[in-house]
């Protein structure tokens, strides 16, 4: 029992903080990992009780916000070059202490092999598409996720912990959109076909909580390299689900790979994954 508590004590630090309502980061490491590079400290944790700053020179009303949500295509696993290292003076995240900084590689903090995923690379098209607006990006996805455990009132609280993030965002700006991808860890036999509706019922809680029922939303497809026979049933649930709710697009996935585990996208298919994004979001703007 002390081998398998000592083991697994990551888990039961995701557990408590899930459960408080300063969780701001889950903390999904094991014990023997470095605590320095994947876990808070105690005062992060409450980071998300903290009045929000806005960000220097930036007016709310220029502000443009977008959630990103999912698993951990995300929140991103391609290898950090220099140019996801390079800053936008115009594209913010929140950052690990809960306030705005310049977006850069890693947005999220999820796991340890955190990396490159399709939100800032969708953040600085925006910034490029809209030269008067600054852009900020709430991220609130974390890897090994199913549906489920996403929808509103789940134990885990990833639902929650998505909608406190967004309304502490919408304090200093306009929430503009949500991009959803996910849908790997619900590529089996018993998940699959029930993904469909769980997808919008789970959608249509976050705009109910977030106050607005037309909030566009970006839904990005599966890697084509995925091992599971049960992803194109997946796959093929995203993009009808884009089709039935209103002001929703699917973004369909980059073909330009994996970084080898055929189950996460290389830093090239990130990169355009969120070319797509945003190229999805502003057809939905011109749209209105």
């Amino acid at each position: 029992m002390k081998q398998l508590a000592k083991r697994y004590i990551g888990w039961v630090m995701f557990v408590v903080v899930m459960s408080g309502s300063s969780y701001t980061f889950p903390l999904l490491t094991r014990a023997n990992e470095s605590s320095k590079s994947n876990t808070q400290k105690s005062s992060d944790v409450t980071a998300s009780e903290q009045p929000l700053r806005m960000p220097d020179g930036v007016t709310k009303d220029k502000f443009d916000l977008y959630l990103l949500v999912g698993q951990s295509n995300m929140a991103g696993r391609g290898k950090i070059t220099p140019e996801d290292l390079e800053t936008n003076p115009r594209v913010y995240a929140l950052g690990v202490d809960g306030q705005w900084v310049l977006g850069k590689a890693p947005l999220h903090y999820d796991k340890k092999n955190r990396g490159v995923g399709p939100g800032l690379t969708f953040g600085k098209a925006m910034a490029k598409a809209h030269p008067d607006a600054t852009i900020g990006l709430i991220p609130a996805a974390v890897g090994g996720t199913i549906i489920e455990w996403w929808l509103s009132g789940a134990p885990r609280g990833l639902f929650d912990n998505a909608i406190n993030q967004a309304k502490r965002a919408m304090t200093t700006g306009t929430l503009k959109g949500i991009i959803w991808q996910q849908g790997e860890s619900d590529s089996t036999v018993a998940r699959a076909p029930l993904y469909h509706d769980r997808l919008i019922t789970l959608l249509h809680a976050f705009r109910h909580e977030l106050g607005d029922d037309n909030l566009p939303i970006v839904i990005g497809g599966l890697g084509d390299f995925l091992k599971s026979s049960k992803a194109p049933v997946v796959n093929a649930a995203l993009e009808e689900v884009a089709g039935e709710i209103n002001n929703a697009a699917f973004a369909p996935a980059s073909k330009k790979g994996n970084i080898g585990d055929r189950l996460h996208f290389n830093t090239a298919a990130a990169h355009e994954n969120g070319e797509t994004m945003a190229e999805k979001m502003l057809s939905l703007e011109k749209a209105k």
